[in-house]
């Protein structure tokens, strides 16, 4: 994987984190004291900004990629990057109702590399699949990391795939 998906895939997950902890209300995250005590932001030490600018066009995408199966962020590794898989989830719920809203359209894309990266990923990754299908993904990408392994490519294809 490329310095470049690294870095897109940190910052993806550092602005969901921080989106995470606001609601969304008119078109900005706003962050309310309550919010922030019921996400545990002082347990996770993250600090939520204020305001984060958030427009909206007619078309607009939630994009999870390269998770390589940390399903609880990596909070050990930077305090900006714990968002989980239930974090990601309740932004895409708040931003579906926002978008609801606004008449726009909003699609949550999974766009692939979800297995190889902890002990949750084994092959078949038989342990991350309740997590994946419980997500509500509009579109689902396959990674190079889903290709590696036959024992996953069947898998995707017997089970993964006739689940949407």
């Amino acid at each position: 994987m490329s310095m470049q998906r690294i870095a897109l895939a940190l910052i993806v997950l550092g602005a969901v984190a921080q989106l995470c902890l606001g609601r969304v209300d008119g078109g900005r995250a706003e962050t309310g004291e309550d919010v922030s005590h019921q996400l545990g932001v002082l347990r996770r030490g993250l600090e939520a900004p204020s305001q984060v600018d958030l427009p909206f066009g007619d078309v607009n995408l939630v994009v999870v990629t390269d998770v390589h199966s940390w399903i609880a962020g990596h909070a050990r590794h930077s305090s900006t990057m714990n968002a989980d898989y239930g974090d990601v989830l309740s932004f895409y719920e708040r931003l579906r109702k926002h978008a609801a809203q606004q008449k726009k359209d909003l699609f949550f894309v999974m766009n692939g590399d979800f297995v190889d990266g902890t002990g949750l990923s084994t092959t078949p990754p038989q342990f991350l699949t309740p997590l994946l299908e419980h997500m509500p993904w509009d579109v689902v990408n396959l990674g190079n990391h889903e290709l590696y392994n036959t024992e996953t490519v069947r898998w995707v294809v017997d089970e993964f795939i006739p689940h949407w």
